[in-house]
Parts: structure tokens; C-alpha cells; sequence
């Protein structure tokens, strides 16, 4: 019985050990979370210019993060598939990835990880144009900013959620928002995003047509992109102050403005920008009745607005086929993970397969091995026996002569006994006659002393003292001579007394 726990505890063991061996041994080591971190970090850089590239990147990843079991690799893999797939504008694939990297970070008690992802996908719903789903993640990922004290995050995460609420129409709470996250990139000094945010707010102003506090904020954010030479955001805040000069009929100003914005967004090719521009400078000239000149902007917007067709189709045929290589780089991972999960399979049944091959000789070892064990028990056990069964023929053999010379003294002193009773019943009969002849013959001596005593006593002088020698004498000889005849007999085997 023991011998089948013993090995069933073994088996038990053995696999624990087994599946330890898949996981602790299968650990990352320095060299290779450098070599993922490597690759995720290179598919982050090639996003947005190679998806496929990048695609492939994460994929080898991923690969190789789940063949090593380490989950922030993993998370990490699934994350930047999420930013190839938003490049790439498919939103819901790129909410597939952010999803399953959550579930991961989730688990892992990652904080930080966890803000950033949920900001993600507020950033893929605002994409979507789905702003109520895009704010409730927005505000889920601020909890974890707060909770982390990261004022970097939370500026970023209110700005975001500045721009949900101003698309929304509720330009209080965008206002409040910006604020907030001015007053945070200020005291970090992180200029950058401080023009962005001063242009944000600006155009909070100019929707409301506070065009002091609007031209007030854009020049703050001018001055900051130029000081930052962030052209973009240059061309951006001069087309603006374009339109709060338009507003106000300052129509020079205005042209200046924004043909000094449409030359910049020319040299870099910012066509959005651009064709905005060229929608405020045929306005513009609206107001001002030149219609043949507003014709000539309409004409370069058309042009424009056909190019960025052309170029939208472009990119929708290159994004479809980065799909579609994203896809097969994707069916590659699956059959590489079906190939990995098979194999991984096939260890297991030959682990178990061992483990228990290696139980059940274990258990015939112990069965052997008590087998053995047992017979030399009983091999000792009848020695032991037979030991027992001589010295009981020994014994019995011993008490047999016991019995008999038992019954050989039990006969003598049956004979001893009869003839001791019958000397105590002659020695009874003697001391019969010696207590008579106590009683007669040595009273007689004694008793006539006793009265030649009294006689003296009573009467002095009666007797004469020759008399009185004379008597006591013969008394006392006479019980003398009786005292040596008692002596005798008691003295003698035979105590008959002679009278």
C-alpha cells in the first residue's frame, strides 16, 4: 500500500516538476528581452511608413515572447499591433490587439501600461468618430495617471479629452480641459505641446467669436512652434490668425497670413492644411468681390481636392495591400503558433508518458524490493518457529520428568506424612501421660513442701529445724528424682514414663 502511494505521490511530483521545467526553464534572460524590446521597438518606428514591416516585426515578437512565457513581451507585441492596425486606419483590428494587451497588463498589475493602452483606445474611438466611447476611456486612463502622480500623461490625457468635448460643442468643459493641461506642459516646460494646446484653445475662442482672446492664444502658440521650428504647427496657427483677421475685415492682414501659411504647408506638402487654406483664401475673396480671384483659389482647391483623391486612393490600395500582407504575415504567425502549440503538445504527452513509464517501474521496484523483504521476514519468522517448536519439545520433555518426580515426592511425602501423624499421635498419647503424671507425682513433693511451708509459717516452732532439713529433703529429692525421669523421656526417643 505504501509502495502505491509512494509511487502515485512520485507521479504526482514528477509532473509538477514537468510542467515547472516548461515554464522556469522556458524564462526570459537578459539577451532576449533586449532582442523584443529591439523589434517592438523598431515596428513602432516603421508603423506608419511599413505596416507589413512593422506587422512582421510583432508577429516575430510575439513568437518568440510566448515561446519564452514572458507577458510583458507579449503585451507588449499585441500593443504595437494595435498602432500598425491605426496607421493603417483599421480601427476595429487595432481594438482587437489594445484589447488583448489590457487583459495581459491587467493581470500583470501594470499600472502604467494599463493608462497608456486605455488613452490608445480612446485615441482609436475619437478616430471612429465615436467621441462618448473615445471620452469614457479618455477618463478611465486619467484614473491611472492620477494614481501614478504622472503629470506628463494627465496634461496629454486632458488635452485629448479637450478636444472630444470641443467636438462635442461643450466648449466649457474643452476649455476647462485645456487649462488644465497648459498649466501641467508649463511647468514641465514641455513647449512642444504647449503650442498645441494654446492653439486648441484659441480655436475654443474662435468658435465662440472672441476674437481678442482667440488672436491672443494663437500668437502664444505661433511663437512657440516657430521657437520649436514645428513648421506644421506653424502653418496651422497662421491660417487661424488668418481667419480671425478674415473675421474682422482685416483683409490685408489676413492674405498676408495666410499666404505665408499656404507657402510653408506648399513646402511640406501638409495637402489637408493646404486645401484648407485655399478654402479661406476663396472666401476671403468673396467677401471682397473678387470673384476671379476666388475662382483661381476654387480651381487650385479642385485640383488639390482631385490630387488628394488620387493620393487617398493611392494610399487606400497601399493600406489594402499592407492589410493584406499584415494578414498573411498574421496567417504565418497562426500556423507558426499551431506549429509551436502542437509541439508544445507532443512534449507533454512525452513528459506525462515518461513520468508515468517511470511511476509504474518505480512501483514494481517497491513491490520487488517489499517482496524480497517480506520473504526474508519470513524466512526469519519460521527459523524463529522452528527455534520456538524444539524448545516447547524441550520444555515439555523437562516438565514431563517434573511431573513425574512431583508425583514420586507427592507418594513420599504422602508416607512421611502418615508416618509423622502417627509419631504425633504416640508423642499426643506420651504428653497425655506426662501432663497425668505432672498432675500425681510431681504435685505430691511440691504440694507437701508447701504445706511444711505453711505449717512454719502458721505455727513456728512446731517443727524442729533438724525435722524441717529432713523433710524438705526427702521432698525435695523425691521431686528431683521425678524432674530427671521427665528429663529423661523428653530427652529419648521413647517418652514412656516409668511410674
Amino acid at each position: 500500500m505504501k509502495g502505491l502511494l509512494f509511487s502515485f505521490f512520485f507521479c504526482f511530483v514528477a509532473l509538477k516538476v514537468s510542467f515547472a521545467f516548461q515554464t522556469e526553464f522556458s524564462s526570459i534572460t537578459p539577451t532576449d528581452s533586449i532582442r523584443i524590446e529591439a523589434m517592438l521597438g523598431d515596428a513602432f518606428k516603421t508603423a506608419s511608413k511599413s505596416p507589413a514591416k512593422a506587422m512582421m516585426l510583432c508577429n516575430e515578437a510575439l513568437v518568440l515572447s510566448k515561446r519564452l512565457n514572458w507577458p510583458m513581451g507579449i503585451a507588449g507585441s499585441y500593443s504595437r499591433k494595435g498602432v500598425v492596425y491605426y496607421y493603417l486606419a483599421s480601427y476595429d483590428s487595432a481594438l482587437g490587439q489594445y484589447y488583448e494587451a489590457l487583459k495581459i497588463y491587467e493581470r500583470l498589475g501594470d499600472v502604467k501600461r494599463q493608462g497608456a493602452i486605455l488613452n490608445n483606445i480612446g485615441l482609436v474611438f475619437q478616430s471612429k468618430q465615436e467621441h462618448e466611447e473615445a471620452r469614457s476611456y479618455y477618463k478611465k486612463a486619467l484614473e491611472f495617471s492620477h494614481q501614478l502622480k504622472d503629470e506628463g500623461q494627465v496634461a496629454g490625457i486632458n488635452m485629448n479629452l479637450g478636444i472630444i468635448y470641443r467636438q462635442l460643442g461643450e466648449l466649457d468643459s474643452a476649455f476647462i480641459f485645456y487649462k488644465s493641461s497648459k498649466k501641467v506642459f508649463e511647468k514641465v516646460g514641455n513647449r512642444r505641446s504647449l503650442a498645441s494646446v494654446n492653439n486648441n484653445i484659441g480655436m475654443v475662442f474662435l468658435t465662440i467669436e472672441e476674437l481678442d482672446s482667440a488672436e491672443a492664444y494663437y500668437v502664444k502658440a505661433y511663437d512657440l512652434a516657430k521657437a520649436q521650428d514645428n513648421l506644421s504647427l506653424v502653418a496651422q496657427t497662421l491660417n487661424n490668425l488668418g481667419k480671425v483677421n478674415a473675421m474682422r475685415r482685416n483683409y490685408d492682414s489676413a492674405l498676408y497670413l495666410l499666404q505665408n501659411a499656404f507657402l510653408i504647408t506648399d513646402s511640406l506638402n501638409l495637402k489637408m492644411v493646404k486645401f484648407e487654406i485655399l478654402e479661406n483664401l476663396k472666401l476671403l475673396e468673396i467677401d471682397q468681390e473678387n470673384y476671379q480671384q476666388a475662382l483661381a483659389f476654387q480651381s487650385q482647391e479642385l485640383e488639390l481636392r482631385k490630387l488628394i483623391f488620387d493620393q487617398e486612393k493611392e494610399a487606400q490600395v497601399a493600406r489594402m495591400k499592407a492589410i493584406y500582407a499584415v494578414a498573411e504575415a498574421n496567417k504565418q504567425v497562426v500556423r507558426s503558433q499551431e506549429s509551436l502549440e502542437w509541439q508544445k503538445r507532443w512534449n507533454e504527452v512525452l513528459i506525462v508518458s515518461s513520468v508515468f513509464l517511470m511511476a509504474f517501474v518505480v512501483a514494481l521496484w517497491r513491490v520487488f524490493k517489499i517482496k524480497t523483504k517480506a520473504n526474508k521476514v519470513l524466512k526469519v519468522l519460521n527459523e524463529q518457529i522452528v527455534d520456538k517448536n524444539n524448545e516447547i519439545l524441550t520444555t515439555s520433555e523437562a516438565l514431563s520428568l517434573a511431573n513425574q518426580q512431583i508425583s514420586s515426592i507427592n507418594n513420599s511425602l504422602e508416607k512421611k506424612v502418615e508416618e509423622r501423624t502417627q509419631k504425633l499421635k504416640d508423642q499426643n498419647n506420651k504428653l497425655i501421660d506426662y501432663a497425668h503424671f505432672n498432675a500425681h507425682e510431681v504435685r505430691g513433693p511440691v504440694a507437701r513442701l508447701s504445706g511444711l511451708l505453711l505449717l512454719i509459717e502458721d505455727h513456728p516452732g512446731s517443727v524442729s529445724d533438724e525435722e524441717f532439713r529432713k523433710r524438705a529433703s526427702e521432698d525435695i529429692a523425691a521431686l528431683q528424682d521425678r524432674v530427671n525421669k521427665i528429663s529423661k523421656v523428653l530427652n529419648s526417643e521413647d517418652w514412656s514414663i516409668e511410674r
